[in-house]
């Protein structure tokens, strides 16, 4: 176990709106309906105002009108596959991006529907030019986002493996190869708050977990990923110290918020784990620091310090808490889920590149 943080389940995340603030904000009109005749293709002059909205950056925006769209209209403006010079190289990788964010939005709402945007995301994929290889390669790994969401490994693993052999070298498909290992590893232990208890097959599937995360870091040992989740799986499988190394190195060099917080977290779990309470204090505290509106660090953070006698301190952080009018995104939640936020961070900033 590392620390006692609450590994939420997928489905009640996406339930209780904490997915992301589009689910809040994204009317949820699934029903079939329509003109009686729709546009077909490209053709479709509020499909292509839509693509363009969401290559500008307005990601909400976008998801909020084409989530709203019935099935049939969906697949009449996917029936013909579009040609190469319907739009330009932007704006295709916009398409398939916009297709993949509201399968991943309605992914436990309406699993058809999900997967009808998935496969249309695909036909955009499959358009691009060779020079655009490596958005191919990690779209195809950001795609297993709505089985994972779903908590539908079987789909999963299929998936990874079709994606390795497509692209054998693709160090964002071997992660991905291990977190599917890593969730197989979370679904053979029923307790919730992370209490891996002694099993085989769990710790057969976190030992190929972090295979395949050694094999991502050879192939890309600047994927601090790969190398987050191999110090998770240290952690796991109680090697304390080569779980620390990994975590610190995450920790040093992560520029984006979400995994400094996520290393620090970890850390501080490890530090728990070795009965290093005070050490356990510093690493919590940066990661609050780090994400102050973030829960899981939060509550760890006031735990640890009514443990180590930090009385007042742990009294204004409940009070902190107390008075929020809303829980903030954490980052962790995510992670529990499988969802990596550096491959989405690229493929967004590459959909909207002019």
């Amino acid at each position: 176990m590392i620390g006692p943080f609450i590994v939420l389940p997928a489905r009640s995340l996406l339930r209780s709106g904490m997915l992301a603030t589009t689910l809040a904000l994204v009317p949820l009109a699934l029903q079939s309906g329509g003109a009686a005749q729709l546009p077909t293709g490209i053709d479709d002059p509020e499909y292509v105002a839509v693509v363009r909205q969401y290559s500008r950056g307005d990601f909400q925006g976008a998801i909020a009108v084409l989530v709203k769209w019935p099935p049939e209209r969906i697949r009449a403006v996917t029936r013909v596959p579009p040609r190469p010079d319907d739009l330009e190289s932007r704006h295709a990788k916009s398409a398939a991006m916009l297709h993949l964010d509201v399968s991943m939005l309605v992914a436990t709402i309406n699993p058809r529907l999900s997967k009808q945007h998935a496969e249309a995301g695909g036909k955009w994929v499959r358009l691009l030019p060779d020079s655009a290889a490596r958005f191919k390669e990690r779209w195809h790994a950001y795609a297993l986002g709505p089985s994972l969401v779903q908590h539908d490994l079987y789909s999963a693993t299929l998936a990874v493996r079709q994606g390795v052999g497509a692209f054998p070298g693709s160090a964002d498909l071997q992660l991905m190869r291990g977190i599917v290992m890593e969730l197989t590893a979370r679904g053979l232990t029923s307790d919730m708050r992370g209490a891996w208890m002694p099993n085989r097959r769990i710790f057969e599937a976190l030992r190929a977990a972090a295979l395949a995360y050694q094999h991502a870091l050879g192939l890309d040992p600047s994927l601090l990923s790969a190398r987050l989740r191999l110090g998770w799986a240290y952690g796991v499988n109680s090697s304390s110290e080569h779980a620390r190394e990994q975590l610190q190195l995450v920790a040093d060099g992560a520029t984006g918020a979400d995994l400094r917080y996520l290393a620090h977290l970890m850390l501080g779990g490890v530090a728990e784990q070795k009965g290093q309470a005070d050490l356990a204090y510093e690493e919590y505290e940066r990661a609050h620091a780090t994400r102050p509106d973030a829960q899981t660090a939060h509550l760890a953070l006031m735990r640890v310090a009514r443990m180590t006698g930090r009385i007042a301190r742990a009294e204004r952080l409940f009070a902190e808490y107390a008075a929020r009018g809303s829980i903030g995104e954490d980052p962790w939640w995510y992670f529990s889920m499988g969802l990596d936020s550096e491959i989405s961070a690229w493929l967004h900033a590459q959909a909207t590149q002019s």
